[in-house]
């Protein structure tokens, strides 16, 4: 599994408008081949920051959908904005995460002996 996370920091007059986009966009995105969940958030102490976390089969999955008219469009929406402050767009693969927990304990069970 690929899951991918995009934070977006906007003033809260572009806030409203890319919440408007990202809504209509959430279903058609779920509705791809490959994608098991595409869910928006805002901060809890931060109304600025907006989240969208999508989950993804594999990596060509993800990549037919950052080909895809809906990622464009989402892409689109983020140009337009007044002023975003940051955007942060990050991959995380499963199976290097898995990986990565494995190392760990391996080396912290191989400090115990």
């Amino acid at each position: 599994m690929i899951v991918t996370t995009i934070r977006i920091q906007t003033t809260p007059e572009n806030r409203r408008e890319l919440m408007q986009t990202f809504r209509f966009l959430s279903d058609p995105i779920q509705s791809e081949s490959g994608c098991k969940s595409c869910r928006i958030y805002r901060e809890v102490d931060n109304d600025g920051a907006v989240i969208v976390i999508q989950e993804w089969d594999s990596r060509n999955h993800l990549d037919n959908h950052l080909r895809s008219d809906e990622f464009a469009v989402m892409i689109g929406a983020m140009s337009l904005l007044e002023r975003p402050e940051t955007v942060e767009f990050q991959v995380l693969d499963q199976l290097e995460g898995s990986r990565s927990v494995e190392a760990i304990r391996a080396r912290n069970f191989s400090k115990k002996r």
